[in-house]
């Protein structure tokens, strides 16, 4: 490989950010030592796909490197059994990065490799072998290459296309630049922590929440680990500075104000990024009224015209 940043996890690891307080680089060594220490997860990742069945987290990162660079089929958490299975055949995925809650919903017969010990240990599962795998223990990860590689045109993830409802395929390319006009749209520094309020498994929510921080060096914080606290209540404990979201979800959290009759109090926001479709009417001036920080609207990145339909792969 001439550039190794020209692929998504090294790229998001070579600035030294973190997802919920653990460091990019360590995520993306592990990914890649598990690779090496369980030889029956290549064997069922080599004539395929790994698909990746996680709630926003730090195992997405170490799934993603475990992937090897190649096509990750990203599904959604709350997919139902039937639904799973049927878009692993579609996706032509033959290994599932998940956690034990939901591990239930897949097939026997599946390979499953289960991210729940992490940053220590994984779990390779495959009908009666099971496998624990220390990923904890390795040399660390030098990242060098160019930076602002544009990416490798190669396949790197495999989303729903929100349009057709079939499966589309998006490059290192796509992604590294559709998470570069977050960054500078949001100004992202080294120095932001931003809330993840994108499911991972989409392509807005891959490339503005997860991507576009972890390029500028900044922190990521997810909800999966917050229990029943509302979304204010995360903003307002915290050190947030970036809220990452869908329209939808701030107006529900500019609602929640309004109605509270009182503003946000977070002192280290300084904005709001709204990614995907138009914000309704009145919700840009009920945000800025209720949070007191300015909301910039980006476009979601989503699967281009030229992608590639992941069905004829």
């Amino acid at each position: 490989m001439s550039n190794p940043l020209s692929l998504i996890p090294l790229a998001a690891a070579a600035k030294g950010g973190s997802i919920d307080g653990l460091d990019a680089r360590q995520l993306v060594a592990a990914g890649l030592t598990l690779l090496q220490r369980c030889a029956p997860l290549v064997r069922e990742l080599a004539p395929g796909r790994g698909a990746v069945l996680l709630p926003n987290s730090p195992a997405y990162l170490v799934a993603l490197a475990a992937c090897e660079g190649r096509g990750a089929l990203l599904l959604a958490p709350e997919l139902a059994a039937e639904d799973v299975s049927r878009t692993l055949e579609a996706g032509k995925a033959h290994a599932v990065f998940t956690e034990r809650g939901s591990a239930g919903s897949l097939a026997e017969n599946v390979a499953t490799v289960l991210l729940d010990e992490l940053p220590g240990h994984v779990a390779f599962v495959h009908g009666s072998e099971r496998r624990t795998v220390d990923v904890g223990s390795h040399f660390g990860l030098a990242i060098e290459g160019e930076e602002e590689s544009e990416g490798s045109d190669e396949e790197a993830v495999v989303v729903r296309d929100p349009s057709s409802g079939g499966l589309r395929s998006l490059t290192h390319r796509e992604l590294l630049g559709a998470a570069r006009v977050v960054a500078e749209a949001a100004r992202l520094a080294g120095a932001d922590e931003v809330l993840a309020l994108l499911p991972f498994n989409e392509a807005r929510g891959i490339a503005a929440a997860l991507l576009a921080p972890l390029l500028a060096g900044a922190r990521v914080t997810t909800r999966s680990r917050s229990g029943g606290a509302s979304d204010v209540d995360v903003i307002e404990r915290g050190t947030v500075s970036v809220v990452a979201s869908d329209p939808a979800r701030l107006a529900a959290i500019a609602r929640a104000l309004h109605e509270a009759g009182r503003r946000l109090e977070a002192p280290a926001l300084r904005l709001a990024l709204s990614v995907g479709e138009a914000l309704p009417a009145g919700v840009r001036d009920e945000w800025e009224r209720t949070a007191g920080v300015e909301l910039v609207e980006v476009s979601a990145p989503s699967p281009s015209a030229t992608s590639r339909s992941a069905h004829a792969l």
